[in-house]
């Protein structure tokens, strides 16, 4: 449009196309800005997606580790090693256990079991490099058999427990992430094997399918590989089924929590179920062990086939409601070696007489 054409038009018709021509390039902006933001947007999804997918490869790598070799090496190579063999198991963590409904004969609150913790793991080293010589240790099993929170499978769990379960998930798995980072520091190499307990369930009943993957310690065990997965020197078989078996120097251990079999009354307490649980084990085609290492009874038992583990919570509310036996806070520690097996057995004492509730 030339001048004289310009100077012959309508006003308003000049700021009727000026108006369509702006509401045009708004339009086109907003549509600009709108693709960018969608642009944006499955970059981040992208982003997330590849996070997504390499945590879930390293799950994968992890929860498949083999034995390590310095586990399994040939016993011309290993006179006078040996791997020490820790078992943490129904440590129960954010239960609360009250001195004033026990008279007195326990207590258990987070603040005493991180005290507890921090005892077995001093404990273990201390023993290891104080009360045991002539050995040089290729590394150290930390075996995790369940109940490690004691989560809310009762209802007076629910009401009574320091915290929710994912609170009380936050709270320790770093604490026992930094143990095992310890344990590496002091023996080279640590192996964390893991099963599942029936206080790690998130059903109101124990399931038999997906019983592993379904339950807080498949959560939590994850969890502590993630967090140490850049350390190298400690190592998590991480398996979906309820049991796991694997060899040091050729000799052949089971782990399962221990919550398979029933009764434990009369006077041969738990020793007849667990005794016909074992052999039926120990008969299956194929899958033999040597010894069966479980926890879930809080009872600390060295038996020629079967190790059981105490607790760290220690005497409750429900054992004294049924008379069980008093027995102390401990966790179970044993050496291996390759010309002779399981050698000495003993226990590490969680407990002591400076815990706040006995003053």
């Amino acid at each position: 449009m030339d001048f004289n054409e310009f100077a012959k038009t309508d006003p308003v018709q000049l700021f009727d196309e000026l108006n369509k021509t702006q509401g045009k390039l708004f339009k086109r902006d907003t549509k600009i800005r709108e693709q960018g933001r969608t642009i944006d947007k499955l970059r981040q999804d992208l982003a997330n997606a590849e996070e997504d997918l390499s945590g879930v490869e390293l799950l994968r790598d992890l929860a498949g580790v083999d034995v390590p070799a310095w586990l399994t090496s040939d016993k011309a190579d290993r006179e006078h090693r040996a791997t020490p063999f820790l078992v943490l198991s129904d440590l129960h963590l954010d239960e609360i256990v009250s001195a004033a409904e026990m008279d007195n004969l326990n207590s258990y609150t987070r603040s005493i079991a991180e005290d507890r913790f921090q005892r077995v793991i001093d404990g273990t080293i201390e023993l290891c490099s104080t009360y045991v010589s002539g050995l040089e240790f290729d590394g150290i099993v930390v075996a995790l058999v369940g109940d490690i929170i004691t989560g809310i499978i009762h209802e007076e769990l629910a009401e009574t427990n320091e915290a929710t379960v994912p609170e009380t998930i936050m709270h320790w798995t770093p604490i026992i992430a930094s143990a095992l980072k310890r344990l590496a520091d002091h023996f080279g190499h640590v192996f964390v094997p893991c099963v599942d307990g029936n206080h790690d369930r998130t059903h109101k009943k124990i399931r038999m399918k997906k019983r592993a993957v379904s339950s807080n310690a498949w959560i939590i065990y994850n969890s502590l590989a993630l967090l140490t997965a850049d350390d190298d020197r400690i190592e998590f078989a991480i398996t979906k089924s309820p049991e796991y078996r694997f060899d040091i120097y050729g000799t052949r251990f089971l782990l399962d929590h221990g919550d398979k079999f029933r009764g434990g009354g009369g006077v041969g307490g738990i020793y007849p179920p667990m005794l016909k649980w074992l052999t039926r084990k120990m008969n299956i085609p194929g899958r033999g062990f040597d010894i069966a290492v479980i926890g879930h009874w809080h009872q600390l038992i060295y038996h020629s086939n079967i190790f059981v583990n105490g607790s760290l919570k220690g005497y409750d509310e429900y054992a004294r409601g049924m008379a069980f036996g008093f027995e102390r806070p401990q966790q179970l520690l044993f050496f291996v070696t390759p010309e002779n097996g399981v050698t000495m057995k003993t226990q590490v004492f969680a407990d002591s007489e400076d815990e706040e509730w006995t003053n």
